[in-house]
């Protein structure tokens, strides 16, 4: 089995998505990406709540998570490796 860590990989995706939300939300059409998201939130309240507490929110825990030398969290990917 093949081991990698993706940590930083996952640190700089989550942080790429984050911008990219707060981005729109901060152009002249946020308030029409607004809405629809609330159209949204209106069908699926709770699985709206989630997604976007964990975009929108959670910016610091992936600070302390994912960052450092040794950060508490690792994203590992494993991928069999095979010999033949």
């Amino acid at each position: 089995m093949h081991e990698e860590d993706g940590t930083k990989d996952y640190l700089y995706t989550s942080e790429e998505w984050l911008f990219r939300i707060q981005r729109a939300l901060a152009s002249p059409r946020g308030l029409e990406i607004a809405a629809r998201a609330f159209s949204v939130a209106a069908r699926a309240a709770d699985q709206f709540a989630t997604m976007a507490a964990r975009m929108l929110l959670t910016q610091s825990c992936s600070a302390w998570q994912l960052q450092g030398t040794n950060p508490p969290m690792r994203q590992l990917r494993q991928t069999w490796v095979w010999n033949s």
